[in-house]
């Protein structure tokens, strides 16, 4: 993360994630005190640095780059390795945790996609199959329909048959007389 002072994408953090990197700023920090004065002074650690510039880190995460945005973003006064720690606290936790928690909200749309995808696959294969089962009762009814209008036209036959016959009987009787 050197060079530049800026970038243009602002990272917001989650909750727990802003809790973590500001111990993990605290803890740092105090380690910088802690090699400038090994016995102690007048001074307190968060009268140099406190939340109101973990506050500006927090907000502004992303934003800057490198030991120069990091410092301007803080601003105030440094004690000598301030900078240098900081820095390594942010990109110990860029890489570490706001990596993994990156990580892990790509596989979560990744996955949230995926069902998105397989439930489109499911509906659509729920479709097929009604439009399936449609097309096969309207074939049902069809051959229905058919095998009736087939018997009405046998009884017809033979209904046309024995009225045949029994003209033909009635005619016959009819001659004989």
């Amino acid at each position: 993360m050197e060079g530049g002072t800026t970038t243009t994408k602002r990272i917001r953090l989650s909750k727990t994630l802003e809790e973590m990197l500001s111990a993990n700023l605290i803890d740092g920090f105090q380690k910088a005190f802690d090699i400038k004065y090994p016995h102690g002074t007048m001074l307190y650690p968060d009268n140099l640095f406190g939340q109101p510039q973990i506050d500006n880190i927090i907000n502004n995460f992303g934003t800057f780059d490198g030991k120069a945005g990091l410092s301007k973003i803080i601003g105030g006064r440094f004690i000598p390795g301030q900078i240098d720690i900081l820095n390594t606290v942010i990109n110990d936790f860029t890489t570490g945790p706001l990596a993994n928690e990156e990580a892990l909200k790509i596989n979560t749309k990744a996955a949230s996609r995926e069902d998105a995808k397989a439930q489109k696959l499911s509906e659509k294969q729920a479709q097929r199959e009604q439009k399936s089962r449609e097309k096969d009762q309207e074939r049902a009814a069809i051959q229905e329909a058919k095998r009736v209008e087939a018997e009405k036209g046998e009884a017809r036959t033979c209904i046309e048959v024995v009225r045949g016959k029994e003209q033909k009987w009635q005619l016959r009787t009819l001659i004989r007389r």
